[in-house]
Protein backbone atom coordinates (compact mmCIF):
# COMPACT_ATOMS: atom_id res chain seq x y z
CA UNK A 1 0.00 0.00 0.00
CA UNK A 2 1.49 3.15 -0.83
CA UNK A 3 2.03 6.68 1.28
CA UNK A 4 1.37 9.50 1.26
CA UNK A 5 3.40 12.74 2.07
CA UNK A 6 0.49 13.77 5.01
CA UNK A 7 0.83 13.33 8.46
CA UNK A 8 1.25 10.37 9.44
CA UNK A 9 -0.82 8.42 12.18
CA UNK A 10 0.46 6.12 14.64
CA UNK A 11 -0.72 3.42 12.61
CA UNK A 12 1.01 4.61 9.59
CA UNK A 13 4.75 4.78 11.75
CA UNK A 14 4.26 1.51 12.77
CA UNK A 15 3.29 0.03 9.72
CA UNK A 16 6.79 2.17 7.58
CA UNK A 17 8.58 0.89 10.88
CA UNK A 18 7.85 -2.71 10.40
CA UNK A 19 8.49 -2.52 6.62
CA UNK A 20 11.51 -0.46 6.71
CA UNK A 21 13.26 -2.88 8.71
CA UNK A 22 12.94 -5.83 6.17
CA UNK A 23 14.00 -2.95 3.51
CA UNK A 24 10.74 -2.57 1.63
CA UNK A 25 12.29 0.19 -0.77
CA UNK A 26 8.85 1.81 -1.30
CA UNK A 27 8.78 2.54 3.09
CA UNK A 28 12.42 3.87 2.75
CA UNK A 29 11.01 6.23 0.00
CA UNK A 30 8.28 7.29 1.79
CA UNK A 31 10.44 7.76 4.90
CA UNK A 32 12.38 9.93 3.28
CA UNK A 33 10.13 11.95 1.13
CA UNK A 34 7.96 12.73 4.61
CA UNK A 35 10.84 13.49 6.92
CA UNK A 36 13.95 14.51 4.39
CA UNK A 37 12.63 18.79 4.66
CA UNK A 38 11.30 18.87 8.30
CA UNK A 39 14.87 17.69 9.42
CA UNK A 40 16.61 19.48 6.99
CA UNK A 41 14.59 22.60 8.06
CA UNK A 42 15.19 21.59 11.84
CA UNK A 43 18.61 21.50 11.48
CA UNK A 44 19.48 24.20 9.09
CA UNK A 45 17.82 26.58 12.07
CA UNK A 46 20.71 25.86 13.65
CA UNK A 47 23.43 25.48 11.00
CA UNK A 48 21.87 28.80 9.08
CA UNK A 49 24.22 26.88 5.90
CA UNK A 50 22.43 25.09 3.22
CA UNK A 51 25.41 22.57 2.30
CA UNK A 52 26.33 21.76 6.53
CA UNK A 53 22.22 21.25 6.74
CA UNK A 54 22.04 19.32 3.77
CA UNK A 55 25.19 17.16 4.49
CA UNK A 56 23.74 16.50 8.50
CA UNK A 57 20.11 15.55 6.98
CA UNK A 58 21.40 13.37 4.77
CA UNK A 59 23.49 12.05 7.62
CA UNK A 60 20.13 11.28 9.86
CA UNK A 61 19.31 9.11 7.30
CA UNK A 62 22.46 7.68 6.77
CA UNK A 63 22.62 6.33 10.39
CA UNK A 64 18.52 5.51 9.93
CA UNK A 65 19.46 2.88 7.33
CA UNK A 66 22.45 1.64 9.45
CA UNK A 67 20.41 1.47 12.52
CA UNK A 68 18.33 -0.52 10.43
CA UNK A 69 20.97 -2.91 9.63
CA UNK A 70 21.84 -3.32 12.87
CA UNK A 71 18.42 -4.21 13.94
CA UNK A 72 18.41 -1.09 16.58
CA UNK A 73 16.14 0.89 14.65
CA UNK A 74 13.13 3.12 16.05
CA UNK A 75 10.52 0.81 17.34
CA UNK A 76 7.70 3.07 18.45
CA UNK A 77 7.90 7.00 16.79
CA UNK A 78 9.53 7.07 14.12
CA UNK A 79 9.73 10.93 13.84
CA UNK A 80 11.17 11.07 17.19
CA UNK A 81 14.07 9.29 16.43
CA UNK A 82 14.77 10.72 13.62
CA UNK A 83 15.15 14.37 15.56
CA UNK A 84 16.79 13.19 18.43
CA UNK A 85 19.41 11.43 15.60
CA UNK A 86 20.09 14.77 14.04
CA UNK A 87 19.48 16.68 17.34
CA UNK A 88 22.61 14.49 18.76
CA UNK A 89 24.44 15.42 15.29
CA UNK A 90 23.64 18.97 15.78
CA UNK A 91 25.70 19.08 19.17
CA UNK A 92 28.33 16.70 17.82
CA UNK A 93 29.14 19.03 15.07
CA UNK A 94 28.76 22.61 17.37
CA UNK A 95 31.66 21.75 19.00
CA UNK A 96 34.32 24.69 18.88
CA UNK A 97 36.62 22.76 16.75
CA UNK A 98 33.73 21.62 13.65
CA UNK A 99 33.39 24.09 11.04
CA UNK A 100 29.76 24.19 11.24
CA UNK A 101 28.40 27.75 12.73
CA UNK A 102 25.37 27.09 14.26
CA UNK A 103 23.37 29.78 15.45
CA UNK A 104 19.71 31.31 15.83
CA UNK A 105 17.88 32.36 12.78
CA UNK A 106 18.84 35.67 11.99
CA UNK A 107 22.24 36.17 14.13
CA UNK A 108 24.11 36.73 10.84
CA UNK A 109 23.52 39.44 8.45
CA UNK A 110 22.79 37.73 4.97
CA UNK A 111 23.71 40.12 1.75
CA UNK A 112 20.87 38.49 -0.21
CA UNK A 113 18.02 40.45 -2.31
CA UNK A 114 15.57 37.25 -1.32
CA UNK A 115 15.92 37.46 2.90
CA UNK A 116 15.48 41.31 2.13
CA UNK A 117 12.19 41.48 0.40
CA UNK A 118 11.34 38.35 3.11
CA UNK A 119 12.31 40.28 5.79
CA UNK A 120 10.38 43.30 4.32
CA UNK A 121 7.09 41.58 3.62
CA UNK A 122 7.64 39.88 7.86
CA UNK A 123 4.99 41.91 9.83
CA UNK A 124 5.98 44.11 13.04
CA UNK A 125 3.97 41.09 15.02
CA UNK A 126 6.26 38.51 13.60
CA UNK A 127 9.09 40.43 14.48
CA UNK A 128 8.41 40.55 17.66
CA UNK A 129 7.52 36.42 17.94
CA UNK A 130 11.34 35.85 16.67
CA UNK A 131 12.20 38.75 19.31
CA UNK A 132 10.23 36.65 21.78
CA UNK A 133 11.41 33.41 21.14
CA UNK A 134 14.92 34.28 21.51
CA UNK A 135 14.49 35.35 24.60
CA UNK A 136 13.83 32.43 25.93
CA UNK A 137 16.83 29.93 26.93
CA UNK A 138 18.18 27.15 24.27
CA UNK A 139 16.56 24.29 25.73
CA UNK A 140 13.04 26.49 26.07
CA UNK A 141 13.72 27.21 22.33
CA UNK A 142 14.29 23.57 21.49
CA UNK A 143 11.06 22.47 22.92
CA UNK A 144 8.76 25.23 21.38
CA UNK A 145 10.53 24.96 18.19
CA UNK A 146 10.20 21.22 18.17
CA UNK A 147 6.44 21.04 19.02
CA UNK A 148 4.88 24.03 17.70
CA UNK A 149 6.91 24.58 14.17
CA UNK A 150 8.03 21.37 14.06
CA UNK A 151 4.39 19.60 15.09
CA UNK A 152 6.35 16.85 17.75
CA UNK A 153 3.89 15.69 20.45
CA UNK A 154 5.48 16.25 23.92
CA UNK A 155 6.51 12.52 24.22
CA UNK A 156 8.22 12.57 20.41
CA UNK A 157 10.15 16.33 22.40
CA UNK A 158 11.09 14.27 25.18
CA UNK A 159 12.87 11.49 23.20
CA UNK A 160 14.28 13.52 20.52
CA UNK A 161 15.86 15.95 23.52
CA UNK A 162 16.73 13.00 25.65
CA UNK A 163 14.92 14.71 28.57
CA UNK A 164 12.09 13.48 30.96
CA UNK A 165 8.73 14.43 29.99
CA UNK A 166 8.11 16.45 33.07
CA UNK A 167 11.06 18.64 32.24
CA UNK A 168 9.85 19.24 28.69
CA UNK A 169 6.25 20.09 30.01
CA UNK A 170 8.35 22.04 32.15
CA UNK A 171 10.51 23.78 29.57
CA UNK A 172 7.73 24.74 27.36
CA UNK A 173 5.39 26.55 30.56
CA UNK A 174 8.08 28.48 31.65
CA UNK A 175 8.78 29.33 27.69
CA UNK A 176 5.52 30.23 27.17
CA UNK A 177 4.99 32.01 29.88
CA UNK A 178 7.65 33.98 29.08
CA UNK A 179 7.02 34.57 25.38
CA UNK A 180 3.58 36.20 26.34
CA UNK A 181 4.88 38.48 28.74
CA UNK A 182 7.30 39.33 25.98
CA UNK A 183 4.65 40.00 23.54
CA UNK A 184 2.47 41.59 26.37
CA UNK A 185 5.37 44.30 26.97
CA UNK A 186 5.85 44.97 23.03
CA UNK A 187 2.02 45.49 22.43
CA UNK A 188 2.41 48.05 25.29
CA UNK A 189 5.28 49.43 23.97
CA UNK A 190 4.00 49.67 20.63
CA UNK A 191 0.55 51.34 21.28
CA UNK A 192 2.66 54.32 23.05
CA UNK A 193 2.76 57.31 20.74
CA UNK A 194 6.52 57.97 20.62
Amino acid sequence: MPFSSTRLSSLNQKELIQRANTFDKEALAAIFDIFYEPIYQYIYRHARDDKAAEDLASEVFHQFLESLNMRHGPKKSLKAWLYRTAHNLIIEKAQPDKSYNFGLPGDEYEDDTEVVSQQAENSIRNQALIQALRQLTDKQQEVIYLRFFQGLRLEEVAYALNMTLGTVKSLQHRGLQSMRRYLQDFDEYDGKDL
